[in-house]
């Protein structure tokens, strides 16, 4: 069973098994969501600012079943992404201009920039590959302490 607070000494003692389940399941995210956005992983960033705020009461209903969900979101204008990115100010103009023309995200007239209704349906097979990474790395981190517990236990036997 996982402790009630994961701490990085946790992680540290079990970095040995999950790491390389990590980088593997890692490198399988990026390159789908890389796909997903024609190779251009700056412009999921910026999308993945503009929705960062999102306090959503429903992200199943809204990532997995279409709705729309409830929620408030901080609004996300092009200097806030930049000053909380570090990306330039006109690579992130460029990113938002082609997340409104891949029709993921939208922008209202004060210039504040949000993810479209439609951005999840368009995205799902970007939400189901990020599931399945969290997935791997729960799995990982149960295998992890299932590990150390025998390790533990082993030591304990032969003293």
């Amino acid at each position: 069973m996982l402790p009630a607070k994961i701490t990085r000494d946790w992680v540290e003692e079990r970095l040995d098994t999950l790491h390389p389940k990590h980088v593997a399941a890692f490198v399988r995210l990026l390159t789908e969501l890389r796909a997903l956005f024609g190779g251009d992983l700056d412009a999921m960033l910026v999308l993945a600012a503009v929705a960062a705020d999102l306090e959503r009461d429903e992200w199943r209903n809204t990532l997995l079943d279409t709705a729309e969900g409830r929620g408030t979101h901080t609004p996300a204008n092009a200097l806030l992404i930049v000053l909380s990115m570090g990306i330039p100010h006109e690579t992130v103009r460029r990113k938002l201009a082609r997340l409104k023309e891949m029709k993921v995200a939208q922008k209202d007239a004060r210039g504040h920039w949000s993810a479209t209704p439609h951005a999840s349906e368009i995205l799902r097979p970007g939400t189901l590959a990020s599931m399945t990474y969290i997935k791997k790395i729960l799995n990982a981190a149960l295998e992890a302490e299932r590990a150390q517990r025998q390790a533990k236990a082993r030591k304990s036997g032969a003293g």
